[in-house]
């Protein structure tokens, strides 16, 4: 277990819910969760993992479903067997906050919570900001069209109310899924259990963002911090997350041939593939895949793939065109 930086107060732990079927990163989520997609030489959850793992967590605990379990649980034993893991079955994909009162049982008293949702990159330090008093942190980005997003209505930055793709938006800080809370035992207990005691809402889920507005309700102090954040929620933010990663520059796995081909910006190859009389620009290529005579451009390929003569954009996991 890692040891505690004297900068917190108390214990952190930290959240990250994975259950989900990725609808919006088809087709590529067939075969593997989507924050387990190749980005910038990693994966999506690599760059997730790594800051939260500056804060010096006590543990950290994923909320996964019955068909992620298998691949969650592989990918965090082999990559990061010096983390303090639990995995935590979400039965039913019955929303947000049902995904985190799953971890009830493993959030003792005094201790703080850190929830990441398992699509948000932030480049931000947060140990600065989550020192502030207060009585949690919603982390946010600045947007031009606020009334697309979850809103965070403020008063020079103390959280007033929550809305949903307001039509007025009084606000341009969109809430980003990630969030702390300074006792998240009151929080999931409290506040969390009182959404799941309310009963679902017309779309047949529990909405974690209501929690915050009962604490808000019972005058509890939340604080909209805007961050540096990319989004990889869909293919398209996935290839636009990997240009802002790579900032021009191209990175190869291991093993990988490239014959009489033409490697520009922004393009990242996983281990052992093979690149032939090609052109390739601002794309993800997987491993173990062939690519013969392609020109790809803004493009999401898996792994295991074999291409030959044309243009693609978004191919999945061992798929063969030719």
């Amino acid at each position: 277990m890692w040891g505690i930086s004297p900068q917190f107060f108390n214990p952190m732990k930290v959240i990250i819910p994975i259950a989900g079927k990725g609808t919006r990163a088809r087709p590529h989520t067939y075969s593997k969760p989507k924050p387990f997609l190749p980005l910038a030489g990693k994966t999506a959850i690599d760059f997730l993992i790594e800051p939260i793992l500056k804060l010096h967590t006590e543990e950290i605990i994923i909320v996964h479903d019955k068909y992620t379990e298998d691949f969650v649980k592989d990918f965090f034993i082999k990559k990061y067997p010096h983390i303090n893991i639990i995995y935590v079955l979400q039965k039913d994909p019955k929303g947000t906050a049902d995904a985190i009162y799953q971890a009830k049982p493993y959030i003792n008293e005094e201790e703080d919570i850190l929830i990441a949702y398992c699509d948000t990159i932030f480049k931000n330090g947060l140990s600065e900001i989550i020192k502030k008093p207060c009585d949690g942190v919603i982390f946010a980005v600045k947007v031009k069209d606020p009334e697309n997003y979850g809103v965070l209505e403020h008063n020079e930055g103390v959280i007033t109310s929550l809305v949903e793709k307001p039509k007025e938006p009084k606000s341009n800080l969109a809430n980003i899924g990630l969030y702390y809370f300074k006792d998240g035992y009151t929080f999931i207990n409290k506040y969390v259990k009182k959404v799941i005691d309310s009963g679902l809402n017309e779309k047949g889920e529990y909405y974690l963002t209501d929690a915050f507005l009962y604490m808000i309700e019972d005058g509890k102090k939340l604080l909209a911090e805007p961050i540096d954040y990319i989004d990889t929620g869909t293919v398209e933010k996935i290839i636009q997350a990997n240009i802002c990663l790579l900032d021009g520059k191209t990175i190869q796995g291991h093993n990988v041939q490239i014959e009489n081909s033409e490697i520009g910006e922004n393009v990242s190859i996983g281990n052992n593939t093979i690149i032939r009389n090609s052109k390739i620009k601002n794309s993800i290529i997987g491993s173990n895949s062939t690519i013969d005579d392609m020109e790809i451009e803004d493009s999401l390929i898996g792994d295991n793939v074999k291409l030959k003569k044309g243009k693609t954009f978004n191919i999945g996991d061992s798929c063969c065109i030719s």
